[in-house]
């Protein structure tokens, strides 16, 4: 049971997982083409390239939530949705290191 359960939440996981780097890439775009400003203050991040300098800067962007200053719907949904997978991927990262820890 324990192997089939696991092997769902690997799927779960890499499922989250596309969706999060598509939902990333999407508002790097919807930054970059709808709020130039809020894009150059995050420093102009890209999916490629100084990634530990683009990801601190965009996640103190997501969690402070700023995205909502913006004024932009579809920016605040994508936004939000982002954060919610998140949480998820978190939580089943720490799920597979507890089964994995728990199969000793």
């Amino acid at each position: 049971m324990n192997e089939e359960l696991l092997g769902l939440i690997y799927f779960v996981t890499f499922i989250v997982g596309i969706v999060l780097f598509i939902c990333q890439f999407q508002s790097f775009f919807m930054f970059k083409e709808n709020h130039p400003k809020a894009y150059k203050e995050m420093g102009s991040p890209s999916m490629f390239g100084k990634m530990f300098e683009n990801d601190t800067s965009l996640m103190k962007f997501y969690y402070k939530r700023e995205y909502v200053k913006l004024n932009d719907k579809k920016l605040k949904l994508l936004c939000g949705f982002y954060l919610i997978m998140q949480i998820t991927f978190l939580v089943l990262m720490l799920i597979i290191i507890y089964m994995f820890i728990d199969s000793f």
